[in-house]
């Protein structure tokens, strides 16, 4: 979950969802195969430091444009 905050911060909540979590009406629209795809493949599982997700060299928003 992605949250901005007045000041334009914007912080992440990530929470794990479980492939039985997905509803029938997208597993219909998507298609089981493109469904599991995501869920089995569609993965980053290595570990990553919140600080160098913070140092990590961003563009620049849209309110620090010309």
């Amino acid at each position: 979950m992605g949250i901005v905050d007045p000041d334009g911060t914007i912080t992440f909540d990530f929470h794990e969802i479980g492939r039985s979590a997905i509803p029938a009406d997208i597993v219909a629209r998507y298609g089981a195969d493109g469904v599991d795809w995501c869920f089995n493949e569609n993965k980053d599982t290595t570990s990553h430091l919140s600080s160098v997700c913070a140092a990590a060299d961003a563009p620049a928003g849209p309110a620090a444009r010309p």
